[in-house]
This record gives C-alpha cells, sequence and structure tokens, in this order.
C-alpha cells in the first residue's frame, strides 16, 4: 500500500503554483504521475541492489530532463533545500529523491549516494555538489539504459 506520506508528498509535489489548491492540470498531472508510481513501485520490488542503484541514477537524470524549462538544476537543488541553506542535508536529498524518483530508496542507498558525491566530507551537498552528481548520471545515463533494457527492468 502507498503510505500517507507518500500520498502527501505526491501532492505536494502536484501544487506546482505552490497555492496549496490543485488546478484541472496539475490533477492531470498528479493522476499521471500517480501511475507511474505504482509502475516504479512493482518494478523496484523486483530488482537487485545494482539494478536498483542503476535505476535510481537513470531516473534522477530523466526526472531532472523531463522537468525542463524553468525547473532546472537551480530550481531542482532549491525546491529540495527546505531550510534555504544554500545546502541540502542527507534529510532533504531522501526527501527530494523520493519525490523526483517516485519510490522510496532505502537509508542505505541514499546514503551511499549522497556520501560519493559530498565531496569535501561536510555531510552536506551543495550545488556544485549536486550539478556535479548531476552531470556525471547524465554522463553514464545510455549505458545505464542500455544495461536495464537488457535485463528487462527499463
Amino acid at each position: 500500500p502507498v503510505s500517507e506520506a507518500e500520498l502527501e508528498e505526491l501532492l505536494r509535489a502536484a501544487d506546482t503554483s505552490g497555492d496549496r489548491q490543485i488546478d484541472i492540470g496539475e490533477f492531470r498531472n498528479l493522476v499521471s504521475n500517480f501511475n507511474h508510481f505504482l509502475q516504479i513501485r512493482f518494478q523496484w520490488c523486483v530488482m537487485s541492489i545494482e539494478d536498483r542503484r542503476d535505476y535510481i541514477v537513470l531516473h534522477l537524470v530523466r526526472a531532472i530532463q523531463q522537468l525542463g524549462g524553468a525547473f532546472n538544476v537551480v530550481n531542482v537543488f532549491k525546491a529540495m533545500d527546505r531550510d534555504h541553506s544554500s545546502t541540502l542535508t542527507l534529510a532533504e536529498f531522501a526527501e527530494g529523491m523520493a519525490v523526483l524518483l517516485g519510490v522510496q530508496v532505502t537509508a542505505g542507498e541514499l546514503r551511499q549516494m549522497f556520501e560519493a558525491f559530498d565531496k569535501d566530507g561536510d555531510c552536506c551537498l551543495r550545488l556544485d555538489e549536486f550539478s556535479e552528481m548531476l552531470k556525471q548520471a547524465s554522463d553514464l545515463a545510455p549505458q545505464i539504459e542500455a544495461r536495464l533494457r537488457q535485463t528487462g527492468m527499463e
């Protein structure tokens, strides 16, 4: 089952205007995203650890690319930076990843990814570290996509 927290996050993400109301356009996107969310949850349950890691990287890149326009890397970073500190804590990173990916990533997987991109080891991701993470992920995306397609997980 979908948890209440996951539903709340879907609704918060659907309110793209930030007015705490969902108009018809936002509702259409919500329904579309929810169907995608359910499909991802099923796939997620049957993936190996390596496939899950690669899936995270690939879909992070895709999610950012699909947002396009005003939702560039800087704006995604700012949206994830809930306390407006100009850095992402592990908690902020985890929350943002859940919204972007539509699946609950384990704490260990998130911590591993977070630590890999926290270049200075200060337990926070700055914009430059976040941007570098996305650039690296984008560079790897075609290889990951091909491998996941071969295993039937894409």
